[in-house]
């Protein structure tokens, strides 16, 4: 992974970032009144969040998932005032206000279909693999690599990348479920499937096989059984450098204005390892695209 970016320079901030900022530091009524509006302004967010969830949730009512939003926007409020002097001014308050309610709101609904739920780590337990080349020798060569990846998995991990690597790339264990079962961050999970996949990539290539420069996207899908396509960019991932978790985190709010502003590319130059590590991580990116969504709708 790449090396944390250099800080930022400080920012002029827009109009209204700089009201919030005022309102959310003075005394009294104004401080009161301005802390009413942003918890508004997250509940907002957390209700749009669980609203694209909510088709997971079947078994539940609409008063559930307004009391997890209610839920996720209280904590949401709870984060944004305690890490108010971290806002640097480079994207608009609310939008980097938006990103906690969104997370806030995305664990939750992540972790609740699990619970009570045993969660299985072993290595060993590999989904069907289906089928998906079109061609006998593309079939075949998809085969042989997913062999070598396999072997791989085996002779180079260590016991701990290889259970969290097969339960989150092929047993769809969503990583904040396991990071709660395991008492750890998401991010320290993803650092371990970072660095199991390096390794894999580093022993196929000395084993001589032709590993494509970006397997990324695998995580953000969930058919049963697995297509060997599939399978592969789940367990190999995105080879350049990429940023962690908690660097996406500090950068998705600007990574999401200059995407919709300038487009793609710009964003990309921008915040380089930002793109490989959206096409890694499938908590990440789903969030994203959530901010993304919130942002375009209030355009």
């Amino acid at each position: 992974m790449p090396p944390s970016p250099p800080s930022p320079r400080a920012q002029i901030l827009d109009r209204d970032s700089q009201a919030w900022l005022d309102a959310l530091r003075a005394q009294g009524p104004v401080r009161d009144e301005a802390v009413g509006r942003l918890h508004s302004l997250l509940l907002r967010a957390a209700r749009f969040e669980v609203a694209r969830r909510r088709t997971a949730m079947p078994g539940w009512d609409g008063d559930d998932l307004d009391d997890l939003a209610l839920q996720s926007a209280d904590d949401a409020l709870v984060a944004v005032l305690a890490k108010l002097d971290g806002f640097r001014g480079q994207s608009r308050f609310t939008t980097w206000a938006y990103k906690f309610a969104l997370l806030e709101a995305a664990v939750k609904m992540r972790r609740r279909p699990w619970q009570g739920r045993e969660l299985s780590l072993e290595p060993e337990r590999w989904p069907q693999i289906a089928d998906d080349a079109t061609s006998p020798q593309a079939d075949a060569e998809q085969g042989e690599l997913l062999e070598a990846v396999r072997r791989a998995i085996d002779d180079e991990l260590t016991p701990h990348q290889r259970e969290i690597l097969v339960a989150v790339a092929l047993n769809g264990v969503p990583i904040d479920v396991l990071a709660e079962r395991l008492e750890c961050t998401r991010g320290s999970l993803y650092k371990t499937i970072h660095d199991a996949r390096h390794k894999l990539r580093r022993r196929l290539q000395a084993d001589g096989h032709r590993v494509s420069g970006s397997c990324g996207g695998g995580l953000h899908m969930s058919k049963h059984p697995l297509e060997r396509g599939e399978a592969l960019r789940r367990l190999l991932g995105p080879s350049g450098p990429e940023l962690t978790c908690e660097q996406c985190f500090d950068e998705i709010d600007r990574y999401a204005e200059l995407a919709l502003s300038h487009g793609g590319p710009r964003a990309d130059r921008a915040i380089p390892g930002m793109r490989a590590h959206l096409e890694g991580c499938q908590a990440c990116a789903e969030e994203y695209d959530s901010l993304r969504a919130l942002l375009e709708r209030e355009r």
